[in-house]
């Protein structure tokens, strides 16, 4: 119809610009109000995955859907603006994975496929002790990989929230990293269980977390080098008539107990009884009677000749040892040490003392000399009971259910086991320990136990 029409220039230019606008809004339409869709593929190992959450939100706004079967999105009504589009697959073994994106909303918006990467594996470590775990993982392979973030928790209901994190690389290829439960994390322990879980970071977020790893810590830091194992069953068992023990040795034939008997308030004498007892019929052989102020007794030993008695300073940090005639009663000779001691035993040749903090001592009672200092297997503020027996040192802890054995050089080489530890509280009773042939005696407040070595035979 045109065919016989002729236009100027200007005309035909006029037609060009308005042919090309209409062409324009019809293949980006404007909403009357200015609200866009925003859609795209969510893809994982090469295939469109399906299910997998999608969220874009600013600080304003949040839009959410899920993928179809095909791995197809489509978020729908969105005003202008700049938003972070999150989406997140589960893995089987408790990882996931996510994408995060900015995405900049001026019209109706169709992404690039959503590459979800591949889980970072959190393996299992090889060397797992009472003060060290050795973590190591797989590297990401993610592009826009920012750091690492290893967060540790004693529940498996770990996330950023709930765990502490203990650990950050920036590297990719940083992938092991030592927890030595360093106090500031709340320490490792022994016996104790531990989770951990990695995040994988970029700028917008999470790319993922692994799996959440479960180690349990051994009792002892160097089970595996063990030699000694005993058991102790339970010969004779009895409760003093005169209230708590708090010490008890044996001469061979006969036992030596003291007792602490509280009188009045804080600023009276406390009454500390020693006595010695005929060890089948338990009737009083003998008895000496003290008064001592603002002091406890915890410990005695008898070293062949002459009683060790050891009283624990209330509310000061000291201890005072001092030996007993055990015909009179009187004391003959005293030594002050400046550290809390729970418990003393004697070797054949010294005293051991049993520090609350983390050592045991050696102490020749000639000149009150320390002769050796042994580092304590159950760590800081734990000991209580100590005897010696077959050139080994057994110590008792408030923490345990176990008496660890040391040899004669302070080294932990075994423990001994029995039912009386297994379900005792610890926090509130308080434990000495004695020896003879093949006895150990175990005192736990008022009740003492003769109990029977057996060795574990592997």
């Amino acid at each position: 119809m045109w065919g016989n029409i002729a236009m100027k220039p200007h005309t035909i230019l006029f037609l060009i610009i308005f042919l090309f606008i209409f062409s324009a809004c019809e293949d980006t339409p404007v909403d009357a109000d200015g609200l866009y869709f925003v859609k795209g593929k969510v893809v994982y190992k090469n295939a469109g995955v399906s299910q997998v959450p999608v969220s874009l939100s600013n600080e304003t706004s949040k839009f959410l859907t899920t993928t179809d079967g095909n791995g197809y999105f489509i978020l729908e009504d969105v005003p202008v603006g700049t938003y972070i589009l999150t989406v997140q697959k589960a893995i089987d073994d408790q990882s996931f994975v996510e994408n995060n994106i900015e995405v900049t909303v001026s019209g109706n918006t169709e992404l690039d496929a959503l590459l979800l990467p591949d889980p970072v594996v959190l393996y299992h470590p090889d060397i797992v002790t009472i003060s060290a775990v050795e973590l190591r993982w797989s590297s990401s392979m993610v592009q826009n990989f920012m750091e690492y973030k290893i967060y540790r928790h004693h529940s498996s209901a770990l996330d950023e929230t709930t765990g502490t994190l203990i650990h950050i690389a920036t590297s990719r290829n940083d992938t092991t990293y030592t927890d030595t439960g360093l106090e500031e994390f709340g320490g490792l322990g022994r016996n104790a269980t531990w989770y951990y879980r990695i995040y994988i970071m970029n700028q917008y977020g999470r790319l993922g977390g692994s799996n959440i790893l479960q180690i349990t810590t051994p009792e002892w830091e160097n089970e595996d080098n063990f030699t000694v194992s005993y058991t102790l069953e339970r010969d004779i068992q009895f409760t003093s008539q005169h209230g708590t023990v708090a010490g008890i040795d044996h001469d061979g034939e006969n036992f030596w107990v003291v007792y602490l008997n509280e009188q009045g308030g804080y600023h009276d004498p406390n009454k500390v009884t020693i006595e010695k007892q005929n060890f089948y019929s338990g009737k009083s052989l003998k008895l000496f009677e003290y008064e001592e102020q603002y002091a406890f007794p915890s410990g005695l030993a008898y070293d062949g000749s002459s009683l060790w008695l050891n009283n624990y300073g209330s509310g000061q940090d000291i201890s005072t040892l001092r030996k007993i005639n055990t015909d009179t009663g009187e004391v003959e000779l005293s030594y002050t040490l400046p550290y809390g001691i729970q418990d003393i035993a004697f070797d054949g040749n010294t005293l051991l003392l049993s520090y609350y903090y983390d050592r045991v001592e050696r102490f020749n009672q000639e000149n009150g000399a320390i002769l050796n200092e042994y580092f304590s297997p159950f760590g800081s503020g734990a000991n209580f009971g100590i005897t010696s027996r077959n050139k080994e040192i057994w110590v008792t802890s408030k923490s345990s259910r176990y008496i660890a054995i040391l040899n004669d050089q302070g080294e932990h080489i075994g423990v001994a086991s029995n039912d009386i530890l297994e379900d005792w509280n610890g926090y509130s009773s308080r434990l000495h320990l004695s020896s003879f042939e093949d006895k150990i005696i175990l005192v736990k407040e008022s009740r003492i136990y003769i109990l029977h070595v057996d060795e574990d035979l592997h």
